[in-house]
């Protein structure tokens, strides 16, 4: 999924402080074959924990589909270890 290390600590610092309100980090990763997969976390009063959007549907040899999952917490989202299919 995403490396922790390459996103700016400002922004997770700003998901993080949109828990009470609500915050969106849009990340877009690139294939080996150069296309796009953006993966959308994000968080409010009325998320529990972190829910990440992953879209692939510009990925040529991908699933080509949107999935949600519900996350506990950053480090579960990151790998999408231990999050729920919504």
């Amino acid at each position: 999924m995403v490396d922790l290390a390459e996103v700016p600590e400002k922004a997770w610092a700003c998901l993080h402080a949109g828990e009470t309100s609500s915050a969106e980090l849009v990340i877009t990763r690139h294939t080996t074959e150069g296309d796009p997969v953006v993966n959308r976390y994000l968080t409010g009063s009325d998320i529990a924990g972190i829910e990440v959007v992953v879209d692939s549907t510009a990925d040529s040899f991908g699933p080509k589909d949107v999935t949600t999952w519900a996350c506990t917490d950053l480090n579960a989202a990151l790998e999408l270890l231990g999050c729920r299919h919504v």
